[in-house]
């Protein structure tokens, strides 16, 4: 799904036009806004359909005020109504100002709208994203010790707002004392063979595992950007 993905340019929400609106396929009309976060740079989209993984990122020429509105093209990977669930971070100024996740289904060249509001900034007057318990570098379920959807794995970098790992397709597991992980499903994993995390072993999804005999993973390596899953071979970095 990566090489489809597309995300359209960024727009304030007052232009009339659906940035659908032309694109053959199935497209996702993402309507961003936020009590607290109020103009943004850049958005960096995570998307899962089903299964499979994709990300990319919206910018213009200055800032953007909220609410706004962009598209994010699906094309030829939706063949039948599937899950589709998106996580956003949102930058202004080179910093995460506010992150936030959403779900709906989609069929196939279907267009369908989708609301996602930003948990609020990091700053002086605002609710700390990090959380009391959230330790830098750790790893979490939204709603375990930070602000977040509970079916996606974020990156505590306290004092500042979390970063989105990806969208836990089979679910995001608690595990106290040890960081969070995505859940393994889709099928059982080949020995010897490379699966993103999430991608039928549990782990990170941007981390690439070699499945090992017990059906778990050891990691191979980390991807910095982004791990793919590949149906039929093994997964890899991107």
């Amino acid at each position: 799904m990566t090489r489809a993905l597309v995300v359209v340019a960024l727009a304030a929400a007052s232009c009339s036009a659906d940035p659908c609106d032309g694109i053959a396929g199935a497209c996702l009309t993402l309507h961003v806004s936020s009590s607290a976060v109020h103009q943004v740079d850049r958005l960096d989209v995570a998307v899962t359909i089903g299964a499979v993984h994709g990300s990319a990122a919206t910018a213009r020429a200055g800032a953007t005020t909220l609410p706004a509105v962009t598209a994010i093209e699906l094309g030829a990977s939706v063949v039948a109504p599937v899950d589709v669930h998106v996580a956003v971070d949102a930058s202004s100024g080179g910093g995460i100002v506010g992150s936030g996740s959403a779900a709906t289904v989609v069929g196939p060249s279907q267009h369908v709208s989708l609301e996602l509001r930003l948990g609020a900034p990091v700053d002086a007057g605002a609710a700390d994203l990090a959380g009391p318990g959230c330790f830098a570098g750790g790893f979490y379920c939204g709603g375990d010790k930070l602000d977040g959807d509970p079916g996606t794995l974020y990156r505590c970098d306290a004092p500042a707002a979390p970063t989105v790992r990806g969208v836990c397709a089979y679910g995001c597991i608690l595990r106290p004392g040890l960081d969070d992980t995505c859940r393994g499903g889709g099928g059982v994993c080949t020995v010897g063979g490379f699966y993103c995390g999430g991608d039928k072993l549990d782990g990170d999804p941007q981390t690439l595992y070699k499945c090992d005999a017990g059906g778990g993973g050891t990691v191979s390596r980390t991807c910095p950007n982004g791990c793919q899953v590949k149906p039929g071979t093994d997964d890899g970095c991107q």
